[in-house]
């Protein structure tokens, strides 16, 4: 990525007081997302490539535990909350189409329709368990939107399991669970895991202030719902970044799919990762004096080229030529071409986004064939030869 191509650049800060400021206010600060209008975020191409990574690791660790994707329509017709009887939980949420098209809405939820198209495909008792997934926005039309957490469009991973018998639907759970684990650890987020109804609901939270959901402090450190123990009060705010419950299959599908394939029962798990959640509350766990310090599996460039003076030629083409190179590698290189900013600036803003090293190309380094090379908050840095840089470049960026 080359920042003097970029919309909205001379809009990007590096605050002072980081840990004070808001998450989603620091995304925007820094060029990761706007929110042209309330609920809505559009997010610039800095946010869109960490959304990128993070819903590559999903897909692949929910195909690993054997989840299969699919891509379902993002307008819904009513008769399918309908025939659930859940039209009237979402009812004051549902962003209806109008005039003609009344009668559809922007998908608020999805367990209807993966049944749907169970019924349409499912010819044996022997395809089951069905295990499906899909990664696409929903809407919502919720009260005091707030940043990621709260959005009106939102990105979702949403996983359902239906199941032929309830041993069929533990190991789905199961599965999930193994899903999650595999996803937060590559994601590095420390999350705290609560459930209620006998565990049939499962939430996977991280504490945030402005959560949506009340939660107290056990005295083994451990976390609950506050409606569970009424007689505490609530300690803190949590958000959900992944949750899961078992959904009563509807009596008409039952009936269809029960007769027609001679089965005794069904089952279904419905499961589902917050993407954009997930990026708040990353960012939330990793930020330290210096910026944010993503996690090396979504961490959006390895290597910053800085061109001291990127009005002269000699410099700006040495540093267009190693990020060409990089880019060819496939080392994730991002080059600060911008004119109108000191270098400390641009250093600043690198170690912000925590980009792991930075390459700074003045005019000694063009005529010695040179590269001053700095880690992430090292002042120092030190001058490497530009060859055995590219050669080795994991040697230095460690």
């Amino acid at each position: 990525m080359r920042l003097s191509k970029q919309l909205y650049q001379n809009k990007l800060q590096i605050p002072c007081d980081l840990e004070e400021i808001e998450i989603y206010k620091l995304l925007q600060i820094a060029g990761f997302v706007d929110f042209p209008y309330s609920g809505f975020p559009q997010f610039m191409p800095l946010g869109q490539k960490i959304i990128n990574e993070i819903c590559r690791i999903v897909r692949t660790k929910a195909e690993r535990f054997g989840f299969s994707e699919v891509y379902l329509p993002l307008v819904q017709h009513r008769h399918f909350l309908e025939q659930s009887g859940r039209l009237k939980q979402f009812e004051r949420e549902i962003f209806f189409l109008a005039q003609n098209n009344s009668s559809y809405m922007l998908s608020p939820t999805n367990e209807e329709f993966f049944l749907n198209i169970t019924l349409k495909g499912v010819s044996s008792y022997k395809q089951f368990p069905i295990r499906l997934f899909q990664i696409a926005d929903k809407f919502r039309d919720i009260q005091r939107p707030r940043g990621l957490m709260r959005s009106k469009q939102f990105m979702m991973c949403d996983m359902c399991s239906i199941d032929s018998t309830r041993s069929s639907l533990q190991d789905s759970v199961d599965r999930f669970e193994r899903t999650v684990q595999a996803v937060f650890k590559e994601l590095d987020l420390k999350t705290h895991r609560l459930q209620k109804n006998n565990g049939e609901y499962v939430d996977y939270m991280i504490i945030c202030s402005d959560g949506e959901t009340k939660v107290v402090v056990n005295s083994d450190d451990s976390y609950t719902y506050s409606d569970h123990d009424k007689s505490k009060p609530a300690d803190l705010r949590a958000s959900s970044l992944a949750m899961y419950f078992l959904f009563q299959v509807p009596d008409y599908v039952r009936e269809c799919v029960l007769n027609r394939l001679r089965l005794s029962d069904l089952f279904m798990g419905t499961y589902g990762f917050g993407i954009q959640r997930c990026l708040h509350g990353i960012v939330q766990q990793h930020i330290d004096k210096l910026g944010i310090n993503f996690p090396k599996s979504i961490r959006p460039f390895n290597v910053s080229i800085i061109p001291v003076d990127p009005r002269e030629e000699a410099q700006i083409s040495s540093a267009v030529e190693l990020y060409e190179i990089f880019l060819r590698e496939g080392l994730n290189p991002v080059l600060d071409d911008r004119l109108n900013l000191m270098m400390r600036e641009k250093a600043s803003y690198s170690d912000f986004l925590g980009v792991p090293i930075k390459v700074f190309i003045g005019k000694s380094e063009v005529n010695d064939q040179k590269l001053t090379i700095k880690s992430r908050g090292d002042p120092f840095g030190q001058k490497v030869d530009r060859d055995d840089f590219i050669n080795h470049f994991w040697n230095y960026a460690k």
